[in-house]
């Protein structure tokens, strides 16, 4: 059913629901699966066939790193309720009435920190977040900030790694995407500057 007359979510708002539902418990009816980021993101590694081998490798190395990164602490072991792709477009608030989840596709069992990232790496490394509102994002989830943890940085790069495996698995049947494929590729291998600009797809 379409929501009429709403907008998306602001940091502050999409920080208290996520509040919210990571102190839910795990619900005793339904069999949530456990987020496993790492597997996902091998699948679409392996079928991006729109970028070169070479890249395609890199990316691979890349991810096999950093999960092994994350296999030191405790971001694995985490048993709470996560969304799975949280960011303000799956939040959206009514004229009238409180704020609505949508998207609920990943909805899964992992680390809570997972939500946490689009918006931290959006002020981080895109600067699409500005410090006032990222600000009222912790403040509101809690004063906590997921970059202040050991572990920000490889699960930042992680994200960043999944909106890249996004783009170019499209790559082979959309020029403008191989065009942004290349681009992110450019981005985490360090050869352009933060804050980096991508394209939405």
């Amino acid at each position: 059913m379409p929501i009429a007359g709403h907008r998306h979510a602001t940091p502050a708002e999409l920080g208290a629901v996520l509040h919210k539902l990571h102190n839910l418990p795990a619900p005793a009816t339904i069999a949530l699966p456990n987020l496993d980021m790492v597997s996902y993101l091998t699948e679409r590694l392996e079928s991006a066939s729109g970028i070169s081998r070479v890249d395609r490798n890199w990316l691979q190395d890349r991810l096999v790193w950093l999960s092994a990164e994350l296999a030191t602490t405790e971001v694995f072991q985490s048993q709470r309720v996560v969304h799975g792709d949280a960011w303000q477009g799956n939040l959206v608030v009514p004229a009238n009435g409180a704020p609505i989840l949508l998207d609920f596709d990943h909805v899964s069992i992992g680390h809570p920190d997972w939500d946490l990232i689009p918006l931290a790496v959006d002020h981080e490394d895109f600067a699409r977040i500005g410090s006032t509102d990222y600000g009222a994002f912790v403040t509101a989830y809690g004063g906590y900030d997921v970059r202040e943890t050991a572990w920000f940085r490889a699960l930042a790069d992680l994200q960043e790694l999944r909106w890249t495996a996004f783009v170019a698995v499209k790559a082979a049947h959309n020029a403008d995407a191989a065009a942004e494929a290349a681009q992110r590729l450019a981005c985490l291998r360090g050869e352009v500057p933060r804050p980096w600009r991508w394209t939405a797809f």
